[in-house]
């Protein structure tokens, strides 16, 4: 039977807290997790929108029916990414 130290137990408290496991969150964890987030989705945003965009740039270099100007295609891309960020942010206050 091995006996634990009432030292030894403070010793492995004090450890647990100094990796983080007991502390409450600081506020500039709290504002970094923030922005964090807030760039996962409009990075990610940015990225779904890309996929109907190339689609469009796709479909532009096969046939001249659907070839857009650079700006437009831009431009549209940059409409779909706030869509998208909007809906991202509409989704997660409605659900959760």
């Amino acid at each position: 039977m091995t006996v634990v130290r009432e030292e030894s137990y403070d010793r492995w408290e004090t450890q647990a807290t100094r990796c983080g496991r007991h502390l409450p969150e600081s506020n500039a964890e709290v504002k970094l997790n923030l922005l964090h987030q807030e760039l996962t989705v409009v990075l990610n945003s940015y990225l779904l929108a890309g996929i109907p965009i190339g689609f469009l740039v796709v479909a532009g270099w096969m046939s001249p029916l659907y070839r857009q100007p650079w700006s437009r295609l831009a431009r549209w891309w940059s409409w779909m990414a706030l869509v998208f960020a909007a809906s991202a942010i509409v989704v997660v206050g409605i659900f959760g």
